[in-house]
């Protein structure tokens, strides 16, 4: 689902992306440019969009950031089912 937002993204440019993290990095092709998630906490950022299908996975995403010390109210998902945000 990260590669449809990132697209979407390219095509309409709804914001400006600082940084692509993924626990599976390293099956991207280099070119994407996706990092280990622990490039986080050395980048400035506005909001982290969770691009995943899964409420239960965007929950669970979300917990390990906060324990990682990433504001709350930083963090946004949206069902693609709903829309709404987590």
């Amino acid at each position: 689902m990260g590669c449809t937002y990132m697209e979407q993204n390219r095509q309409n440019h709804f914001c400006d992306v600082v940084l692509w993290v993924d626990r599976n990095y390293k099956k991207f092709p280099e070119d994407l440019h996706v990092a280990n998630p622990d490039a986080i906490d050395q980048q400035e950022y506005d909001h982290i969009v969770l691009a995943v299908q899964s409420a239960a996975l965007a929950e669970q995403i979300k917990e390990e950031l906060i324990r990682n010390g990433v504001p709350e109210y930083k963090i946004l998902w949206v069902s693609t089912s709903t829309r709404s945000f987590l």
